[in-house]
This record gives structure tokens, C-alpha cells and sequence, in this order.
């Protein structure tokens, strides 16, 4: 007799990529209002996760694109933080 196969592990936290998009926007929305960066820990925060679970979830196929979408969003705010401390300008 064959046994039933078992899922391992957590239940997933998003049940599909556009339910994390809409909680995504729900964050930059957040962020815009506060006037806040938008951040990776802060998303994470938002999500209810940390940033490990965001960075594994971009390694799911069904995610990948998704995760890519909001890391392409923050990736700017780092460069300009880098380059003012480069400069000095932001000290």
C-alpha cells in the first residue's frame, strides 16, 4: 500500500505572487505616506517575515519575478545612500 504523501516545512506565507504584489504596493504606499525608504528589512516587516524569507521566496520560479520587481524599487535609494556617504554630503 502506498502512504500519502506528506508536505514538509512551514505552510507558505503567500498563497501566489499576486497576492504578495498587492501587499508590496500596500508597503510602498505605506513608505510614501510616512515619507519613509523603502527597505528590504522594512518589508519584511510589513510582510510579517524577515528578510531571509524574502530572499527565498525570490528563489521560487512563481515568485522570482515579483521579488525582482520590488528589489529593482529599492535598489536606487541604496545607491544614492552610498554615494552621499562616498561624498561626504550626507554626513
Amino acid at each position: 500500500m502506498v502512504a500519502a504523501k506528506r508536505k514538509l516545512g512551514r505552510p507558505a506565507l503567500f498563497k501566489s505572487a499576486k497576492e504578495l504584489d498587492a501587499l508590496i504596493e500596500a508597503y510602498w504606499v505605506e513608505c510614501d505616506e510616512k515619507k519613509a525608504a523603502y527597505t528590504i528589512s522594512g518589508l519584511a516587516v510589513a510582510l510579517g517575515c524577515n528578510r531571509l524569507t524574502i530572499v527565498n521566496y525570490g528563489k521560487k520560479e512563481s515568485f522570482f519575478s515579483t521579488i525582482e520587481k520590488a528589489d529593482e524599487e529599492m535598489r536606487p535609494l541604496g545607491w544614492e545612500v552610498a554615494y552621499l556617504l562616498k561624498t561626504g554630503l550626507g554626513a
